[in-house]
């Protein structure tokens, strides 16, 4: 399967912002009183949010490269990556 990674954009965060997540991973469910809010962190390039496409340009995954994506009391090296 090839996968294409992008910066989120708003169709992508409104995507997100309503999948739910069952328990014990409900933790990482979006609140949905607070959707314009999420919009904007979602999207905002200093945050490290990234889409993961499929070959029909359809969200597959997303990601985040940013603060929200690591682990405490980790590092990061980011080398190229290459799907196919």
């Amino acid at each position: 399967m090839q996968l294409t990674f992008c910066h989120l954009e708003q169709e992508h965060a409104l995507a997100v912002i309503n999948w739910r997540y069952c328990s014990p991973y409900d933790y990482y469910n979006f609140d949905t009183a607070t959707i314009q809010e999420n919009l904007h962190y979602l999207i905002d390039a200093k945050t490290g949010f990234w889409a993961i496409l499929n070959l029909q340009g359809e969200l597959e995954r997303y990601c985040s490269f940013g603060a929200d994506g690591r682990v405490s009391g980790g590092t990061i090296a980011l080398k190229p990556l290459i799907l196919g």
